[in-house]
C-alpha cells in the first residue's frame, strides 16, 4: 500500500502553524524552553487514549434535521475538553466539523493535529481543496495529539477513498521510546464480503507498521460486525484494549461490558435515521501490537454524552 507523508499543525496564537518533519525539533525546543504544557510528555507517566467517530455532517436534509450536527459538534468540542485525552482519534470528520474543533480553545492550546482547514484555499466546489493534507475526502480521519507528532502520513487501503492517518509520537523522555498511533475507519456494512474487505484494510495498515519495528495502536470504527471478525485481531496479536480490561479473570478487569458503540436500544438516536434498527455491535476498537510498551492501569470506558 501507498504510503503519504504529511504535516502536522499546531496553533501559535495566531494561526494553525504548518509543521513539518525539518520544523519538529526546533519547535520541539521552543516549546520546551517556554516550558509549554503538555507539548513533550505526560506529567504522571500516563497517557489516555480515546476514539469517537464523529458522525459526518453531509447526509441528505431530511436526515440532518434528526441527527442534528450543528449541536454535536458543539458538544464534540466539550466533550474533548472534559475528557481531556492525550491522543484522539476521530472518524468522518468533515471541513465543517474540522473548522469548529479548529476554533476550540482547549484545542488550540493543547493539541497537535493532523489536518487543517485553510479558507485561503477553499472552493466551495470542491471541499477537500481548503485541507491542506486532503484527508477529508467527503469525511475522513484525523487525530489530535497532546504529544509532538515527530512523523505524519497517510495510507491507502484496500477497496477505499478513505485513507488511515498515522501519527509518530515519544513516550517519556526517551527518545528511543516512539511509537505510531493509528486512526481508521474500515468499510461499512454487514456483508461477509465487506468483512473480508476490513480484515485485508487492516492487514494493509500491518504491513506498512510492522515493519519499521516500533509498536503501534489502530483505533477507530472498524466496523467489526460479526464475531468471526475479531479473527484478524487474533491473527496479528494485537491486544483489543476493551477486550483486555472488561473480559478478563481478574478484578476489576472482569466486569463482563460488551463495550458495545453502536447500540441501537440505548442510543434513541440510530432508529430515528436507520428505521427499524435493533442491533447492538462493538464497532469501535483500539488494538494495540504485540509487545506494545504500557500496560492498562483502569478498565475503557464508553466516551459518550
Amino acid at each position: 500500500m501507498s504510503r503519504r507523508e504529511l504535516c502536522s499543525f499546531r496553533w501559535d496564537g495566531t494561526q494553525w502553524a504548518t509543521i513539518t518533519t525539518s520544523s519538529h525539533l526546533e519547535f520541539e525546543y521552543k516549546s520546551s524552553t517556554a516550558n509549554q504544557q503538555n507539548t513533550t510528555s505526560t506529567v504522571d507517566g500516563t497517557i489516555r487514549v480515546a476514539t469517537f467517530n464523529i458522525l459526518a455532517d453531509c447526509f441528505p436534509w431530511f436526515i440532518e434535521m434528526v441527527i442534528r450536527s450543528a449541536e454535536r459538534f458543539e458538544w464534540l468540542c466539550h466533550g474533548i475538553t472534559n475528557l481531556n485525552s492525550t491522543i484522539i482519534g476521530l472518524n468522518e470528520v468533515t471541513t465543517t466539523s474540522l473548522q469548529q474543533l479548529q476554533q476550540c480553545q482547549f484545542i488550540r492550546e493543547n493539541y497537535f493535529i493532523t489536518e487543517s482547514f485553510d479558507e485561503n484555499k477553499h472552493d466551495r466546489t470542491n471541499e477537500l481543496k481548503g485541507c491542506t493534507n486532503g484527508l477529508l475526502s467527503t469525511h475522513g480521519c484525523i487525530i489530535l495529539s497532546k504529544l509532538p507528532l515527530i512523523e505524519v502520513f497517510a495510507i491507502s487501503v484496500s477497496g477505499s477513498t478513505r485513507e488511515a492517518v498515522i501519527g509518530k509520537v515519544q513516550l517519556g523522555s526517551n527518545s528511543e521510546n516512539c511509537v505510531y498511533f493509528c486512526a481508521h475507519h474500515t468499510t461499512a456494512y454487514q456483508t461477509p464480503k465487506n468483512a473480508q474487505l476490513r480484515a485485508q484494510q487492516i492487514c494493509d495498515i500491518v504491513d506498512v507498521l510492522q515493519p519499521t519495528g516500533l509498536p503501534f495502536v489502530i483505533m477507530g470504527d472498524l466496523n467489526l460486525h460479526y464475531d468471526f471478525e475479531d479473527g484478524v485481531i487474533i491473527d496479528n496479536k494485537f491486544i483489543d484494549a476493551w477486550a483486555q480490561t472488561h473480559f478478563s479473570h481478574i478484578h476489576p478487569f472482569n466486569d463482563g461490558n460488551q463495550g458495545y458503540t453502536f447500540d441501537a436500544v440505548k442510543n434513541n438516536l440510530i432508529p430515528y435515521y436507520i428505521p427499524g434498527e435493533r442491533r447492538q455491535m462493538r464497532l469501535d476498537r483500539i488494538l494495540f501490537s504485540h509487545g506494545f510498551p504500557a500496560f492498562v492501569i483502569i478498565p475503557c470506558a464508553i466516551w459518550e454524552k
